[in-house]
């Protein structure tokens, strides 16, 4: 009889464990609604996005947390402000966005986001009569999101282990010639490698589906303009594959670009949704040489045909 018994109090023991893990983790999630609920929560993203980006940030729709495996805010309806002088009020639309928010930065009264997923995005990039894109982005005047003021909060620390985004729409105009592109994005994915970012992604430009990977720089990077944002990236469809290395250069928008890049043509229908008379063109094509854009100039060195 010993044994059962103590057995049995081992079950009860176990079973009384588990019963007060599942109380602590109600008590920890209506405190942390309680600390921070939806609202707040939703406030804090906003005025920090602005500060760091100098845009407005909104969700407009249902917000939701959730406590485990990490802190989870699930958000419908989100909106990224364009800049002053695009042609409509949002840069980006996202139906459904799920944050991963880091505890303990939260309990300080930061949003620090590890990992975002995106669906149903609608995402406008398109530059100004100068060739400045909307997607520069600071605080007033592009220069106050580089460096938090002394008795100000500390800007949003935009460091993103991951980030997906599924079902998306992106459109690309140019503030020059008033062209307008259209690519639909059914998957994209980013994942923190070292200090950079692996980027995989899958997109349709009129029937033509092309598959983009390779590696970047990390966005938050990108955005600060503090250095150089490196990329090494391979575009590849049937009939047509390209690839360009090189560097963003830091420094006032539009920033100067310097890339190693290959091209390979083998079917004149890779290129019919951005040439004209596609067909038109000798095939097949191999182009390399090295690309310098500057505000001012463009030029491709060591160029072979």
């Amino acid at each position: 009889m010993a044994p059962t018994t103590h057995h049995l109090r081992w079950r009860r023991l176990l079973l009384s464990g588990l019963a007060g893990l599942v109380l602590l983790g109600v008590i920890a999630y209506v405190a942390l609604n309680q600390a921070f609920p939806p609202e707040r929560l939703a406030a804090m993203l906003s005025e920090q996005v602005r500060q760091t980006t100098g845009r407005d940030f909104a969700v407009r729709g249902a917000l939701s947390i959730r406590l485990l495996p990490r802190i989870g805010v699930a958000a419908d309806d989100v909106v990224l402000g364009n800049a002053p002088w695009g042609t409509r009020k949002d840069m980006l639309r996202v139906q459904h966005a799920r944050f991963d928010i880091a505890l303990w930065p939260l309990l300080q009264g930061l949003v620090d986001i590890a990992s975002v997923s995106f669906d149903g995005v609608d995402l406008l990039l398109e530059t100004d009569r100068n060739g400045v894109g909307n997607w520069a982005m600071g605080g007033e005047g592009d220069t106050t999101a580089s460096a938090p003021s002394g008795g100000g909060s500390v800007p949003l620390r935009l460091r993103l282990a991951s980030m997906s985004l599924s079902n998306a729409k992106l459109t690309y105009r140019d503030g020059r010639s008033s062209s307008t592109q259209h690519v639909a994005v059914p998957k994209l994915e980013l994942d923190a490698v070292g200090d950079g970012q692996a980027l995989s992604a899958t997109f349709d430009s009129g029937a033509q589906r092309w598959q983009l990977k390779g590696r970047i720089g990390s966005l938050a990077d990108l955005a600060l303009n503090q250095a150089d944002w490196p990329f090494d990236l391979q575009l590849s469809s049937d009939g047509a594959t390209a690839a360009a290395k090189g560097l963003l250069r830091r420094g006032t928008p539009p920033r100067a670009l310097e890339a190693d890049i290959s091209a390979r043509l083998s079917k004149a229908a890779a290129l019919a949704p951005w040439v004209a008379n596609a067909a038109r063109v000798p095939l097949p094509a191999e182009l390399t040489g090295r690309l310098i854009f500057a505000p001012q100039s463009l030029r491709l060195d060591g160029l072979q045909l």
